[in-house]
């Protein structure tokens, strides 16, 4: 999470913030978050995926993922492409920045399999507001979901594929029992409906779409679309008009134009494993989902022999078909164990089989459908502390959800109160812990207060002996239970120098011994009241010698320990 290296400047040189792969990795469980491109497959290399959140990252192109390829001299060929499979994967709220690349959620220029995969709400600035196809890609997506994708490209309009992106001539795109619905081409005023597009001038297209539920295709001539459908209305829950937000979160930069596109919750299939995606609806058991879907297979244990091999097929008129020409259909006698039987969400697909990737409850015609709302739960702008439980990201949450922030409040600031849509909660002053229900789209923010402070006179004591006395006051509204803290500023051996107040004395003078009772500041009871105080410092004893040297005392309150 948050790591990043090379610079966001136009061009073929990629960088990277997570994995730089030069071999063969194998990732299960993975988490990979807020970088700059979170896996770089390098070319010849090889990744498995297995049940990993690609999130939130972005980069000059190939905002999760980049599946690099070797450019032939300055030519237009490429070669020697990665090779890379995600199984039951989140590619969710990625971005590209460049206007000369594109990929929100990643860029393939090699092999890329997704079985089971949700690629939700990137955004790029180019080509494929979820991936772009290129430089000799081969894309294969089988059973998998792409929904809230936004392309902004001026240049190539809805060509630029809201979902996919691809180049045309010798990159390949082949989509099987998939959805690709509410994405689109963002042109700066309004989203117009946009999955597949090809946006290259060659003549030549390569691209399949079978027995899938889409939106739009735009200059994609000679295209196989067995068994689709564009019946993509009512099979998603809680479809609300926004924008897609910038995965850097910086503010509204990057926000798309709003449009009516699925929610995407947080889902946790067990106590270890999590995934961002739409929630789909309950359907009827002759629903166009159920109906139009087919029999899937698919076995990636290969991807790491010599010679690689890895079988990726469907079952159409009774054949079954590979999905095209770098992959095969199982041998017969393995057929039954390369069946895809779970969704994305661990919902089995045995009974009922379904197009995409979220799993679905099958219900009955006399029952009735169970309906799931989502409301958005948003941090607002705030400053003077950070805040945890709840983002920036407009995230999704099942309604009577029970969401807990956790406030933690800058050095000399104090928590005042939660606002929930605009109106401050009562009694919510210095709860640092806060827990809400969700029952609408909320917007929470903390109130983060200075604590006002100030030093009212510092004078040496007569004759000198090392001792300051300071004078400061707290004002009656920011008497909250906090640590005082004095910084000392003065030049020693001509260099700046700062220092923490440590040493103080007592004011009731000197002990029977004839020494200064030695006085721990900021755990004294009425050291945290309002009103005016004194206290004396040995200046001595930290090692702050002052004759002749201007010094300068600064005053906060702070909370926590020592540091």
């Amino acid at each position: 999470m948050g790591g990043f290296t090379g610079k966001r400047t136009v061009g073929d040189d990629p960088s990277v913030g997570g994995i730089d792969n030069y071999g063969y990795l194998d990732m299960e469980g993975v988490d990979m978050l807020r970088t700059g491109t979170a896996l770089l497959n390098r070319p010849n290399a090889r990744a498995l995926l297995v049940y990993c959140n690609i999130v939130r990252n972005a980069n000059w192109y190939g905002g999760g993922i980049l599946n690099f390829s070797e450019r032939v001299g300055t030519s237009d060929e490429y070669i020697n492409g990665g090779t890379l499979i995600m199984e039951g994967c989140s590619l969710t709220e990625n971005e590209s920045l460049g206007p000369a690349h594109g990929g929100g959620a990643a860029e393939n220029q090699g092999l890329m399999l997704l079985n089971n995969c949700v690629v939700a709400n990137n955004a790029s600035t180019e080509i494929g507001g979820g991936i772009n196809n290129c430089k000799g890609g081969d894309l294969f997506v089988m059973n998998s979901t792409f929904t809230g994708n936004v392309t902004t490209s001026e240049e190539y309009g809805t060509m630029a594929g809201g979902a996919i992106g691809n180049a045309g001539g010798a990159s390949h795109v082949h989509i099987v029992n998939s959805i690709l619905a509410y994405n689109g081409y963002d042109d700066g005023e309004a989203v117009v409906s946009s999955s597949l597009g090809r946006y290259s001038e060659a003549e030549e297209v390569h691209s399949t779409m079978q027995h899938s539920v889409y939106d739009a295709v735009s200059g994609l001539p000679q295209i196989d679309m067995t068994g689709t459908t564009k019946e993509y209305q009512g099979i998603f829950g809680s479809v609300q008009s926004s924008g897609i937000i910038a995965a850097g979160a910086t503010g509204q930069d990057g926000i798309t134009s709003s449009f009516d596109h699925p929610l995407v919750s947080r889902t946790e299939t067990d106590a270890d494993s999590w995934s961002l995606s739409p929630v789909m609806l309950s359907q009827q058991t002759n629903h166009y989902i159920f109906v139009n879907s087919v029999t899937t297979y698919f076995e990636y244990k290969g991807i790491f022999n010599e010679p690689m091999h890895i079988h990726m097929a469907y079952e159409t008129n009774g054949v079954v078909v590979a999905l095209g020409e770098k992959v095969s259909v199982p041998p017969a006698d393995e057929l039954e164990a390369c069946k895809v039987k779970e969704g994305f969400d661990g919902t089995s697909r045995t009974e009922n089989n379904f197009i995409g990737a979220s799993g679905v409850k099958v219900i009955e015609k006399e029952e009735e459908r169970e309906d799931i709302t989502l409301f958005v739960v948003t941090l607002g702008d705030f400053t003077g502390g950070r805040v945890s439980g709840v983002t920036v990201y407009n995230d999704s949450y099942r309604s009577n959800s029970v969401v807990t922030v956790h406030g933690i409040p800058d050095s000399a600031h104090y928590l005042d109160g939660w606002i929930i849509n605009g109106e401050k909660i009562a009694g919510s002053e210095q709860q640092y812990i806060f827990s809400f229900t969700v029952t609408c789209d909320i917007t929470i923010t903390p109130i983060f207060t200075p604590v006002e402070t100030k030093i009212i006179r510092v004078r040496q004591r007569y004759p000198w002996n090392n001792l300051v006395d300071i004078d400061y006051s707290v004002s009656e509204k920011d008497a909250v239970d906090y640590r005082l803290v004095f910084i000392a500023s003065y030049i020693e051996d001509g260099t700046n120098a700062t220092k923490q107040l440590k040493s103080f004395v007592k004011n009731s003078g000197k002990n029977e011994q004839g020494k200064f009772e030695e006085q721990r500041l900021g755990w004294k009871a009425d050291l945290r009241k309002a009103g005016e105080h004194r206290v004396t410092w040995d200046s001595a004893k930290d090692g702050v010698r002052l004759k002749g040297a201007p010094i300068y005392l600064q005053l906060m309150a702070c909370e926590g320990d020592e540091r």
